[in-house]
């Protein structure tokens, strides 16, 4: 072969025509922006259950540190914003631990263990606090209800629980025994 290659030897050779390309390339940026929307869709998805999962770890923690309080709590005072509960410390003095709401600035309410606050927004997680009730039901129960909104997805997420405490209970107890029990007189026994 020579300098003068026949027509047929130059079509043979492999590659692309400029026609070609130019039709490819709608194509493949059509694959690409399927993908990158399935990508976008499954990103989207994980964030909104991570962050429906943060939003209930949220409210459940700081639930089952006023459920523990409450559990072990001595004596139990309710107001129309707090829960005051008397608990034992390790040296032996009686100490009060108060939970309440406070309504801030913005509309949104805070619920507080003494002075610090029990939940707070994260990247994931900004929430408001919709709804926050805490009701005495009897001596040794309390009612709490909290609801929380997710700013980011508008999830919602509400717990309603009711708090038994121990030593309540059992003196509660002692209390309604002593007073159903049957004084009978000695004149009426013999």
């Amino acid at each position: 072969m020579g300098i003068f290659e026949s027509e047929q030897e130059r079509s043979s050779e492999g590659g692309f025509s400029l026609l070609e390309v130019m039709l490819a390339l709608p194509v493949e940026l059509i694959l690409c922006l399927a993908m990158l929307g399935i990508f976008n869709f499954f990103v989207h998805s994980y964030a909104t259950i991570f962050s429906g999962w943060e939003l209930v770890q949220q409210i459940r923690i700081p639930i089952d540190g006023m459920a523990y309080d409450v559990r072990y709590g001595e004596e139990l005072i309710v107001t129309s914003n707090s829960l005051r509960v008397s608990c034992q410390s390790v040296g032996g003095a009686d100490k009060w631990v108060e939970y309440r709401y406070v309504q801030e600035d913005n509309g949104n309410l805070k619920l507080m263990r003494n002075s610090q606050p029990l939940y707070g927004d994260t990247d994931w997680v900004p929430m408001r606090v919709y709804r926050c009730s805490m009701d005495k039901m009897n001596p040794y129960k309390v009612r709490v209800v909290l609801g929380v909104r997710n700013l980011l997805t508008s999830q919602e997420y509400e717990i309603d629980t009711v708090l038994y405490s121990i030593p309540c209970y059992l003196k509660y107890r002692q209390e309604q025994q002593a007073s159903m029990q049957v004084h009978i007189p000695e004149e009426a026994a013999g």
